[in-house]
């Protein structure tokens, strides 16, 4: 009959030659290590999506995108204008007007 302890030793032998036959070493990593390996992976992950979305956006549509931004710079200003001029609310849409058509209606 075998003892238990007779085969743990075995079993720990079998192990000890299971290891020494792996060619690479194993490398425990640090919390640290594996934290930073994670960060990587997500910083990856978020390029990715960052340039998925980029090449969707067609010239036209920046070109409409910067057309709104630049009409809702003048809005602003023009709002800013006829309030220092203390326009009206008649006065202030003939402002808005004549900058939209480069005329002034009557």
């Amino acid at each position: 009959m075998v003892h238990k302890t007779d085969n743990w030793k075995e079993a720990l032998l079998k192990v000890r030659q299971g290891l020494n036959e792996t060619k690479e070493p194993i490398v425990e990593l640090s919390a640290d290590e594996v934290i930073n390996e994670e960060i990587d992976a997500l910083i990856l992950l978020l390029d990715e999506d960052t340039t998925e979305e980029i090449v969707e956006v067609s010239d036209k549509e920046v070109e409409t995108e910067e057309r709104s931004v630049e009409k809702l710079l003048e809005k602003n200003m023009l709002g800013r204008l006829a309030k220092s001029m203390e326009l009206n609310e008649d006065n202030k849409q003939k402002l808005f007007d004549y900058f939209e058509s480069g005329e002034l209606e009557q």
